[in-house]
């Protein structure tokens, strides 16, 4: 499956973060996958890279930060996305 690699310690598929994403928004939409697509790549592990070396530890965990992102917007943001 494929992964992406946020900084905050801990491996989260594209599927569990676009799931966790859908939850938190209260999306009713269909989420697919393509199967051919799901390859893990240890080279998208370089978040580990910048954690350990950098002294870069996360502040707050990934469900938190995506909530205060999604708050950020309706008062930052253009509304572009929406207007499509």
């Amino acid at each position: 499956m494929t992964h992406i690699n946020v900084s905050s310690g801990t491996d989260v598929s594209i599927l569990e973060l676009v799931q966790m994403v859908a939850a938190m928004t209260w999306s009713q939409s269909r989420i697919t996958t393509d199967v051919l697509q799901t390859r893990w790549n240890h080279a998208q592990a370089s978040g580990y890279v910048a954690t350990g070396r950098m002294s870069w530890p996360a502040r707050i965990g990934l469900e938190k930060h995506i909530l205060s992102t999604y708050d950020w917007f309706p008062r930052h943001g253009s509304g572009a996305l929406r207007a499509k």
